[in-house]
């Protein structure tokens, strides 16, 4: 089994400078780099971004660079995923593993259609706290990944991942019904990324007992509904949980849709209740907060 030893990063966002920073701080400057264009990488080696108030000198690659990583970790958003795959497509050879940290459960299809079904890793982002601001990130707590195996030929690069997260000492979980997950970690971003995103809150507006906090599961509810008809089946115990992750995140943070939405950017929409009104159709389900925030946040 061939070790990861170079690690290309896509995306210097939040999760990619969380990642950036905890694998470059075990495996090395020489081993990790951050994928970017010309113009990019010229602004970045200007000034160190930082993370948690600590300037982090990252090295960074692009497309003609001599760097042959044997992990690449996509951290784009999903907007950007037909520039990231032509982007990281001088990179990948014969035995890169990719992950995407990607909100929804579309990336992971998008991967495997340009570079082949394993090659990629189902990979869950999630129960990290994270703000991107004038060049800082800050991140409390980092949160986790949840890797798994969806059918045996992932084994291998299973193991790889599994090694190289343990070596880097990179927060993570390993799943044993990974597409499961992925559908339960979308009930909660369409729960809590859209009524954030909506109406402008933060975490500490949901921790509070309310008509927000309703909305959130009333929102995962419907998304339970639709996931049965998929053949997935998430439970009350499911929400519980979440909401349990929920209140132990910072409450002055606030998701990066929402963030999106103060900033005028496009927002992730088309991959939460943009997936799920659809779906809610095709079975019949009714759905009306998702499809509330569709009509609000449709870009």
């Amino acid at each position: 089994m061939e070790k990861i030893q170079n690690i290309a990063i896509v995306g210097r966002g939040a999760i990619g400078v969380i990642y950036g920073s905890l694998l470059m701080k075990k495996m090395g400057y020489k081993h990790v780099a951050f994928l970017c264009d010309a113009k990019r990488k010229a602004r970045y080696e200007k000034q160190d971004v930082l993370f948690n108030g600590q300037p982090m000198h990252f090295q960074y690659i692009t497309q003609g660079d001599d760097f042959y990583p044997d992990l690449i970790i996509v951290a784009t958003k999903y907007v950007k995923i037909k520039q990231t795959i032509e982007e990281i497509r001088p990179f990948v050879h014969e035995s890169t593993v990719i992950i995407s940290t990607m909100n929804g459960i579309k990336s992971e299809d998008d991967l495997r259609e340009s570079f082949g079904r394993y090659h990629v890793i189902r990979t869950i982002a999630q129960k990290m706290s994270s703000v991107y601001h004038n060049n800082q990130v800050t991140a409390h707590p980092l949160g986790e990944l949840v890797i798994g195996a969806e059918d045996r030929n992932d084994l291998a690069n299973l193991a790889r991942l599994e090694e190289v997260f343990d070596y880097a000492e990179i927060p993570y979980l390993l799943s044993t019904d990974i597409k499961r997950d992925a559908y339960s970690k979308l009930m909660i971003n369409c729960g809590v990324n859209q009524t954030c995103a909506a109406y402008h809150l933060t975490y500490g507006d949901l921790q509070k007992e309310g008509k927000y906090r309703d909305m959130v599961i009333a929102t995962m509810r419907e998304v339970a509904k639709v996931a049965a008809f998929e053949d997935i089946r998430l439970t009350e115990e499911d929400i519980t949980a979440w909401m349990k992750a929920l209140d132990a995140v910072d409450p002055q943070g606030m998701p990066s849709m929402a963030q999106d939405v103060l900033e005028n950017r496009p927002t992730e929409i088309g991959l939460f209740a943009g997936m799920i009104v659809p779906l809610a159709h095709k079975y019949k389900v009714k759905v009306p907060y998702n499809e509330n925030f569709l009509a609000m946040l449709g870009n």
